[in-house]
């Protein structure tokens, strides 16, 4: 299913790829998403980068409640990820420590 916005970032492609993955494996409902970013757009402007705030906080929302992923786990894996995305010069891949 293609997105209804132009992908014009490399992560927006990663996070519809990620989603397109996690349905086909029957790891997220695709009604479930199709109703939760329905949902998250209305809190959203209505242009490209409203559009895959929505889509990125829905898919977070989605996987969020796996059994056994602790919560806390997350918030920090996803700090790190955005202290490493900030300190990755433009045009370079972004490298997260295990």
């Amino acid at each position: 299913m293609r997105p209804e916005r132009p992908m014009s970032e490399a992560w927006h492609l990663q996070a519809h790829a990620l989603a397109e993955a996690l349905k086909a494996e029957g790891r997220i409902d695709p009604g479930a998403f199709s109703s939760a970013l329905s949902t998250a757009l209305t809190q959203m402007p209505d242009d490209d980068a409203g559009y895959w705030t929505a889509y990125l906080a829905t898919l977070e929302r989605l996987t969020a409640p796996v059994p056994g992923l602790d919560p806390a786990t997350v918030a920090t894996r996803k700090a790190a990820w955005e202290d490493a995305y900030r300190r990755t010069p433009h045009g370079r891949p972004v490298t997260l420590e295990a």
